[in-house]
């Protein structure tokens, strides 16, 4: 098991990764679905003198700057609040004032550990699996990043207005990729089946059974 969990997850993660580079350096199509500032060098000011601190922002942010026990002016606060989303503008924004440097190899490091880990994962899943051929289990994996993906980009879509043609290039990216890394991760597990009869565990009648 250890074996196989180890090739799965290397090679496994190895093939998505390199499909992430591919798809986000190669290919345009998540730049066609994000847009562009009017003034970006105004928004870049602003955001230095407004949000000094790396982490996440929301504008309007409903949460209270001090501490209140004053019923009638946290209704007043929420109420101003309700205003302005309605009003808007709304902005949900991962802010790091620092900048970033691209070519640093932790970045690079840390992509390839997240697939790997997320490769590593879905190995276990599929070793546990008896039944199903080369590309049942290609279409498990697919299955089990399917429902990561809506449950991870679907909330933000409904709620924070991620925009559609974003999150169908999101989820597609997701799934082109995890349907090459679902394809070697099947291949790891190919004698999953094998295995399970020898344990004793079968979906179906005992052989000669009928």
């Amino acid at each position: 098991m250890l074996r196989t969990m180890i090739r799965g997850g290397l090679l496994g993660g190895m093939v998505v990764f390199i499909w992430t580079m591919v798809s986000w350096v190669m290919l345009p199509w998540h730049q066609m679905t994000m847009e562009r500032f009017e003034d970006e060098q105004a928004v870049a000011r602003v955001l230095s003198e407004q949000a000094p601190f790396h982490g996440v922002y929301i504008l309007p942010n409903p949460r209270m700057d001090v501490e209140s026990e004053d019923r009638e002016a946290i209704e007043a606060f929420m109420d101003e609040q309700t205003e302005a989303v309605r009003r808007g503008p709304l902005a949900f924004a991962a802010v790091r004032p620092q900048g970033m440097d691209l070519d640093n190899p932790r970045f690079f490091v840390n992509s390839f550990l997240v697939q790997f880990l997320a490769a590593l994962l879905l190995t276990f899943l599929l070793y546990h699996v008896e039944g199903p051929g080369f590309m049942g289990r290609t279409g498990l994996v697919l299955l089990a990043v399917l429902a990561g993906g809506l449950l991870c980009h679907l909330p933000y879509w409904n709620w924070w207005h991620f925009g559609t043609p974003y999150t169908l290039v999101m989820l597609g990216d997701l799934l082109a990729g995890w349907f090459l890394g679902g394809m070697v991760i099947a291949w790891a597990t190919g004698s999953a089946g094998s295995r399970g009869r020898s344990r004793g565990i079968s979906c179906g009648p005992p052989p000669g059974a009928g």
